[in-house]
């Protein structure tokens, strides 16, 4: 009897945490707060996707960074012109690139790795943001209250 009640406590942990993990996927910030909230953002050419072995459960993404608009971390190398690597969890709230296509990315770190999800990341096509386009290349995106 004991085992069939630890069974049912285990299933009904397990069970809350995947519903908790798809409604944090569902309450996404947007628009100019999640600029703001991002550590970095650059214009990316994505080159190749390969993911991780499937204990790992994420995907990374070799890039080609073609512009950096905002970086705030002081210990890392800012990225400038050149090839780099993004990282993204495999589930609910991963993100999916698609080879040989210019995104306006923005995230945070993770282990010192460039971390994107669905959620707390800028992820746009870079031919289809073109109100924005000019706010990066000028500055005048303003993350002040």
């Amino acid at each position: 009897m004991k085992i069939i009640i630890f069974c049912l406590f285990a299933f009904l942990i397990i069970e809350g945490n995947i519903v908790n993990a798809k409604n944090a996927c569902n309450k996404c910030s947007s628009g100019l707060k999640t600029y703001c909230d991002a550590e970095w953002v650059v214009r990316v050419l994505v080159h190749i996707e390969q993911e991780d072995p499937p204990q790992f459960r994420s995907y990374e993404y070799d890039v080609m960074i073609l512009e950096s608009y905002k970086f705030l971390n002081k210990t890392i190398t800012k990225p400038e012109r050149g090839n780099g690597m993004i990282r993204t969890d495999a589930g609910d709230c991963e993100v999916k690139l698609k080879n040989g296509t210019e995104y306006l990315i923005g995230g945070g770190f993770d282990n010192g790795d460039f971390y994107i999800n669905k959620c707390n990341s800028i992820v746009k096509k870079w031919k289809k943001i073109n109100e924005v386009k000019e706010g990066l290349k000028n500055g005048t995106l303003n993350c002040k209250k």
